[in-house]
């Protein structure tokens, strides 16, 4: 235990907060930030700026920037982002609770539903198959986290005090969206009817007009012939 009035590293115990020693630390780390920080800018980048690029036919941007997007569909090209905030937080974990494993595992958890959810909810993966299969490694790791609370030591008032309010915030999250999906089927029902057509909110975005989209596809139609279409198609994945 440190000593009245100072403040010590759970793993360092002699090295107490504001001291030189500390100070050096906290500049070495503060420097080895630069880089994932730089990686992640310049993933942020690229999921911004490659559409744009590669509809004036900079292709040199798509080999660039295939290792982020070639794995996802063309609609959630940007997921790769996503996986890296989620990988992010996650390694973070520790540091926003460093001596409370309770209140890690409730990170941990909220994070990992967080991260199921929105998966489920766009479907990001190529094959279907890898939809199925993260959504069921998220769902096991949540499990793991949840069959790992029995085996803690006992919890200080401090560490009851800050998983129960963590497990409030979770009750109240979950029955909040419950109480959302009620609401948005009620008044999808009274504003379209029972038999009327699906309201844009379940899909998450907006309803094309089958007007323009037939329009789209019949200017495609009239610029490609059969061979161009053809050797298109074959370039393309199985997936796409």
């Amino acid at each position: 235990e440190p000593p009245a009035g100072y403040l010590s590293a759970a793993r360092f115990p002699e090295v107490f907060c504001g001291q030189s020693v500390h100070g050096s630390m906290a500049g070495l780390a503060g420097a080895l930030m630069i880089l994932p920080v730089s990686f992640f800018a310049l993933a942020l980048y690229l999921s911004y700026s490659l559409p744009g690029k590669l509809s004036r036919g900079e292709d040199f941007w798509l080999a660039g920037g295939k290792w982020l997007i070639e794995k996802y569909n063309i609609d959630t090209w940007w997921w790769g982002c996503v996986v890296l905030v989620k990988s992010l937080l996650l390694s973070m974990v520790p540091v926003m609770a460093p001596s409370s494993a309770p209140i890690q595992i409730v990170l941990v958890v909220v994070i990992l539903i967080v991260s199921v959810g929105t998966q489920l909810a766009w479907r990001p993966w190529r094959a279907p198959l890898l939809n199925l299969a993260d959504a069921f490694l998220h769902m096991v790791l949540i499990v793991l986290c949840v069959v790992a609370v029995p085996f803690f030591p006992e919890m200080s008032d401090d560490d009851k005090q800050g998983f129960g309010w963590g497990l409030f915030a979770v009750l109240v999250t979950t029955y909040a969206c419950l109480g959302l999906v009620f609401l948005v089927c009620a008044f999808s029902m009274v504003k379209m009817g029972p038999r009327g057509p699906v309201a844009p909110v379940f899909n998450f975005l907006s309803r094309r007009d089958p007007q323009d989209v037939s329009q789209v596809l019949r200017g495609l139609a009239k610029d490609l012939d059969a061979d161009s279409v053809e050797q298109a198609t074959r370039r393309m994945t199985h997936y796409d």
